[in-house]
């Protein structure tokens, strides 16, 4: 395996012109991967960045390094340890550090286990969460939010499958200081999946959690809690299978009022073809893990991906914006950012 870096980069006046900070690996055979980087709202010019160490040969087991700056990023500490197994099947996956309203640090992840005997078997996953009062020196023990049977976004007629883990975490903290994590689980047809969405009121030692029904496959929820409380899930729909090999894929936000009690619907996107969503690397079903949404005062800011084939592009990047009012229509209107190769 080739070298990994990774880079963090900072702007000072709003136009991505400022410093850039590297990581490279001493050792080709290890694989960095899925680095997430936080900024402290409450501590100015300190941010924790954090990635999944993922060891060899199979790649199928590692451990989450976390290194913080304290000066805006000019220098980094050492990466240390943030949360390891010790196990020879499973490894963190999008580890994310979320800064509570009492200043205490919460790491929420997902615990991936694979079966190397058998790498088309479910990726049971363990959504997690670690908590730290010493600012990440030290954490206490892991704490169990929910489970996922892992079992992938497929399409029957093709045989072809959504190219990316699919139980992933998306988590933030609202500006009421609850913590919120959404991920997806499969249902056990094509037919209906649900997306499982995590409330902790505690600074994540406690959680509750609550189901969002999807007709059909789902995939890559993404969770924002926006200035005014409603909460959001930005999210996939994707039909049961290809028809005339065309296997259509939406974009949907789902919002609720209530804390997710109660859900509303509405389209972003779509359709297009997940088929011909792809790269060189991954030919087929592939929209990578770069969704977001984004907290805005009363509106959701959220990055989508579309994989309508052209001669040049296979996945664009779009944005939108998207009013969380119910007393107004959601105002859907795409703005293209730029296509953006995969």
């Amino acid at each position: 395996m080739a070298e990994t870096s990774m880079f963090v980069s900072r702007s000072f006046d709003g136009v991505f012109r400022g410093w850039c900070r590297r990581w490279s690996s001493q050792r080709r055979d290890n694989f960095w991967d899925l680095p997430r980087l936080t900024a402290d709202p409450r501590r100015p010019q300190r941010a924790y960045y954090v990635y999944d160490l993922r060891k060899p040969p199979g790649f199928f087991s590692g451990c989450s390094l976390l290194s913080t700056t304290t000066n805006g990023g000019r220098s980094w500490s050492a990466p240390r340890t943030l949360f390891d197994p010790h196990t020879s099947d499973s490894w963190p996956g999008i580890s994310k550090i979320l800064v509570n309203r009492d200043g205490s640090l919460l790491d929420v992840f997902a615990l991936i286990s694979t079966d190397p005997a058998n790498l088309s078997a479910p990726n049971h996953t363990q959504e997690a969460a670690i908590r730290s009062v010493d600012g990440g020196r030290t954490c206490g023990k892991p704490v169990t939010i929910g489970r996922s049977t892992g079992r992938g976004v497929a399409d029957p007629a093709t045989e072809n499958i959504l190219n990316t883990f699919d139980t992933y975490p998306s988590q933030t903290v609202a500006p009421n200081g609850d913590v919120y994590v959404s991920w997806l689980q499969p249902g056990a047809t094509n037919a209906s999946s649900r997306i499982t969405v995590a409330r902790s009121t505690d600074g994540g030692r406690h959680w509750g959690t609550r189901k969002l029904a999807v007709r059909g496959q789902a995939a890559l929820p993404a969770i924002e809690v926006a200035g005014d409380g409603t909460v959001g899930v930005l999210y996939y729909v994707i039909a049961r299978s290809s028809r005339d090999d065309y296997w259509p894929a939406r974009v949907a936000l789902a919002t609720s009022s209530d804390r997710g009690g109660r859900w509303s619907r509405r389209a972003v996107a779509g359709p297009f073809n997940l088929l011909t969503a792809g790269s060189k690397a991954r030919a087929c079903c592939f929209l990578g893990d770069y969704e977001g949404i984004t907290r805005l005062p009363q509106w959701y800011g959220g990055s989508v991906l579309d994989g309508e084939a052209n001669r040049k592009h296979r996945v664009d990047v779009y944005f939108t914006r998207i009013t969380t009012s119910f007393r107004q229509r959601s105002r859907n209107a795409l703005r293209r950012a730029g296509p953006r190769q995969r």
